[in-house]
């Protein structure tokens, strides 16, 4: 059912750019923001329909308001059905992410035998009645498009990412801040072996190993250039994301003068270097 504003149909559809009908309107005004202090999404709309032969199918229960949202990244398609003339939902977090699409029609719910409107445009008076079926659309509105950030509910690893360069010796790593993720960046060779360590059991001594001499100072490294920022770097998904962790282990948050946080990185590691100590306790070394 996505908009197309060249699409033919069997009946008139009230709708923008076409001359199906005279002097009517369907307009939809829809809002979809962030809760407050959650991920979770308020949807409304609010439904503006001129035309009485419509309304008044609506109002005999043969036809709905219908706002259909979707996502790919989530692969979520809802429908959000209504005979009144606005829309009131919440959205549950992570219901979806990125790129939102919210279309709004009117659709026959009821089979329509003989169905004519006065406003219709000459040419289709001609043909009239129409029958309908259920789930014909009688009205539509330009689709609304919305780009859901879920960056705070991101956990440490989701932007804290390795990449293999081709401008970095074996051997090292370097760090880059200035994009969404947080980037380690290590040569092809080193980059195959990162991967095959870390493919291991998530508490084996290689992977305690990885979070202390690589996540561990890169993610120090990240919070000092943040401090230091004065929040220019605010903009990137990892930047809030971080924020949001700091909050939840009550500590210092991005931008405070003379935070410790390679403690911080600590914390937000749960301590790794005490988990390397515990695992060489246990194999005896």
């Amino acid at each position: 059912m996505k908009y197309d504003p060249g699409k033919a149909f069997p009946h008139p559809v009230l709708r923008p750019d076409s001359s199906d009908y005279q002097g009517s309107e369907f307009e939809v005004d829809i809002d979809l923001t962030r809760v407050e202090g959650s991920t979770a999404l308020q949807l409304t709309a609010d439904f503006v329909m001129s035309d009485p032969d419509l309304l008044a199918l609506i109002e005999a229960e043969q036809a709905e308001y219908l706002l259909v949202m979707k996502c790919s990244t989530t692969h979520q398609r809802i429908a959000y059905r209504t005979r009144e003339p606005s829309i009131s939902e919440h959205v549950s977090a992570g219901t979806v992410s990125g790129r939102v699409e919210l279309a709004p029609f009117v659709v026959a719910i009821q089979s329509i035998s003989e169905f004519r409107a006065e406003g219709w445009h000459s040419d289709w008076m001609a043909a009239a009645p129409i029958p309908l079926s259920p789930g014909a659309v009688l009205a539509l509105d330009w689709p609304k498009e919305y780009y859901v950030d879920n960056a705070e509910e991101a956990d440490i690893g989701s932007f804290l990412v390795a990449r293999p360069s081709e401008q970095v010796d074996d051997g090292q790593w370097q760090c880059e801040v200035d994009g969404k993720r947080v980037e380690i960046l290590m040569s092809p060779e080193d980059h195959r072996r990162f991967l095959a360590l870390r493919a291991n059991a998530p508490h084996s001594s290689e992977t305690v190993a990885i979070w202390n001499g690589l996540y561990l100072p890169a993610l120090a490294h990240a919070m000092y250039v943040a401090d230091a920022s004065d929040d220019a770097l605010s903009e990137w998904g990892w930047y809030r994301s971080l924020e949001r962790q700091l909050e939840d282990a009550r500590l210092d948050p991005l931008g405070t003068s003379g935070a410790d946080r390679m403690r911080d990185a600590q914390a937000l590691l749960r301590q790794p270097f005490g988990r390397m100590v515990r695992l060489a306790e246990e194999a005896g070394t």
